[in-house]
């Protein structure tokens, strides 16, 4: 899973001009100056290389920041506490945990079928303005985040980003990527008003369950506290929890 999910970031990053990757022994460092957010502005751990990774940490972070961005160290409970007790003394001690949770094809529930229409983006202006509409409504972050995102990575394969409507009125949004047997589901978002109606978990459940029927195996997915409930009755189960240390005022 964690394979996938680098994999799935990198595909992301990748749209993103002013992205940029360096891939280290036992680490990736990431910065994304336009989109600051811990997740891609960090040192990821890989768990493979951790003397390496304990050793170039400060100068890998010191590289985020020449880009303008606050710093983050990235690593799996359990898998690399040694870099997250190194970042904890170098001053990164605010800790935010995300469940990473995956199922089966098999394992795979449809969950409550609230009525909306999920419709994909696909080529179509007014229905990527719907999501990055809900995607910024939903996150509270501004839309040009999204927009830059999205600007030059909808025709990329394996991607769907597919919006709920209620009404007729665009209420959830959710992003598969799909590469080989795993779809990656990101980017599930429900704008405060429309909450607790069902409808992150329609969307979600159409972005994997149209993977799942064009072939892939599996399902992943990063979880935040409020949509833990949702995601366990889909059929999602947590596999490893991935530790984010930052400075507290950052």
């Amino acid at each position: 899973m964690h394979s996938a999910l680098v994999d799935g970031f990198g595909v992301f990053v990748g749209f993103i001009a002013d992205a940029k990757v360096r891939i280290g022994n036992g680490y990736r460092v990431i910065s994304v100056p336009s989109f600051p957010i811990p997740l891609v502005n960090a040192v990821w751990a890989d768990g493979t290389d951790e003397a390496s990774a304990l050793a170039d940490l400060p100068a890998a972070l010191d590289e985020v920041r020449a880009a303008g961005v606050a710093p983050a160290v990235v690593g799996r409970e359990g898998v690399d506490s040694g870099v997250l007790d190194a970042a904890r003394k170098l001053g990164l001690t605010h800790e935010e945990r995300i469940p990473a949770m995956v199922v089966s094809a098999e394992g795979f529930a449809q969950g409550p079928r609230p009525e909306v229409e999920c419709r994909l983006v696909g080529s179509d202006p007014e229905l990527l303005d719907a999501a990055l509409d809900v995607l910024a409504r939903g996150f509270g972050a501004p839309r040009e985040f999204f927009a830059s995102l999205f600007a030059s990575g909808m025709q990329a394969e394996g991607l769907e980003v597919w919006v709920a409507f209620a009404d007729r009125v665009p209420v959830s949004t959710a992003t598969g990527l799909t590469r080989g047997a795993a779809v990656g589901v990101f980017n599930v978002a429900t704008p405060p008003e429309y909450r607790r109606k069902g409808y992150g978990a329609r969307i979600t459940a159409k972005a994997a369950g149209s993977a799942f029927g064009a072939g892939a195996d599996w399902a992943f997915l990063q979880s935040s506290e409020m949509g833990f409930g949702v995601y366990e009755a889909l059929g999602f189960r947590t596999v490893t929890t991935y530790v984010v240390r930052t400075r507290p005022h950052e």
